[in-house]
């Protein structure tokens, strides 16, 4: 519920109050009333008489019950400000983010729930309707509304759950959403992993541009493939690669998601095909190399290498590889983004060539 607080003389407080009962009266029953975009717009327009706006969490009835979370001194100003970035980053197409969003960005944090479910059907249910994922939903929602930085080892572990989760499916389900966008055949779209890490990118790209989230390092990557620039060519990093050793995970991820694309075309068993190698994201960025060692191995086996467009990823990392070294610092948590995000883009980045992909 939205509680705004004003202090203005009565004849402009009666207009708003009436503003603000309509408002109340014509959402739907059992709705959240910050979904409603434009009406949650029209308080926002009302700052001449609004001083400050309560948030609170809390289930309504014919008494007030179960209160989950309260934000207090919300100015209508930064509401505004969240929703001005949203509707300007939700129409962003760029590269990283998805090319079949299932959901869409508001100020409202309403697609935090499906951005932070965890597939599994019954095995994640408990987690899924549990108080603890629900209490970061408010406080990222809050952190946002006041301007504060979200709570970041608490967004990265659930992060890194979720990823986890996905793996499982993927070793139950095959191999397919990890590099595919899901589309069903009526055309509506669908989670899968390919498509959660590029929601995740773009949810991440959005907190940024909120300023809640941890900036970006200025150094930004070029290839020296000219190809491959257009994936690095972005002064605002929506990718957030901002460190060769960023560079060299998100490589890595696409030519490990080629190898899985290879592999799922030859039949391997989900079970024992590369998937096993990522240890269901513990890897921290000392493991790449080592990683990077089993995917060639597997890709000249394949005949993969034939490819120009692998080649190209491939003497990208190796440029990278001389530079970095053996000792890469990436914590478990980034090496396994990049390597996830890659992975999803691993067919935009090497897109298929009839006539090289006949080895495969």
């Amino acid at each position: 519920m939205l509680i705004p607080y004003t202090t203005v003389d009565p004849a402009i407080r009666r207009k708003f109050m009436k503003h603000t009962q309509t408002y109340v009266e014509t959402t739907a029953e059992g709705e959240p009333i910050v979904k409603q975009e434009d009406r949650l717009r029209k308080l926002m327009d009302e700052e001449d008489s609004i001083t400050t706006i309560t948030i609170l969490w809390a289930d309504f009835g014919q008494k007030l019950e179960n209160v989950r979370g309260i934000v207090t001194d919300v100015l209508p100003s930064r509401l505004r400000a969240v929703s001005e970035t949203a509707n300007g980053v939700e129409p962003d197409h760029s590269s990283p983010f998805p090319e079949h969003p299932c959901f869409h960005l508001d100020v409202g944090f309403n697609q935090l729930g499906a951005l932070l479910r965890r597939p599994g059907g019954k095995r994640t249910e408990k987690a899924n309707s549990g108080a603890r994922l629900f209490d970061l939903r408010r406080d990222i929602a809050a952190s946002a509304y006041r301007g504060g930085g979200i709570p970041l080892e608490r967004f990265r572990e659930e992060v890194r759950e979720i990823s986890e989760a996905y793996l499982i499916e993927a070793l139950e389900r095959g191999s397919y959403g990890l590099v595919n966008e899901g589309v069903s055949k009526k055309g509506e779209p669908y989670l899968t992993m390919a498509g959660w890490v590029r929601h995740l990118c773009k949810f991440i790209y959005f907190l940024r541009r909120l300023e809640v989230y941890p900036r970006m390092d200025d150094w930004r990557y070029e290839p020296h493939n000219e190809r491959l620039k257009e994936f690095f060519a972005d002064p605002d990093g929506r990718t957030g690669i901002d460190s060769p050793e960023k560079a060299y995970a998100f490589l890595l991820g696409a030519l490990f998601g080629k190898l899985i694309q290879v592999q799922g075309s030859r039949g391997v068993n989900v079970g024992s095909n590369a998937l096993t190698w990522l240890r269901r994201l513990t890897l921290t960025g000392k493991d790449l190399p080592e990683l990077y060692v089993k995917i060639r191995e597997k890709l000249l086996t394949y005949g993969t290498e034939s490819s120009r467009n692998v080649r190209e990823v491939i003497e990208e990392l190796g440029y990278l590889g001389r530079s970095l070294g053996m000792d890469i610092k990436l914590s478990q948590t980034e090496a396994g983004y990049f390597l996830l995000l890659g992975q999803s883009l691993s067919r935009t980045v090497m897109p298929a060539r009839e006539k090289e992909e006949v080895a495969e």
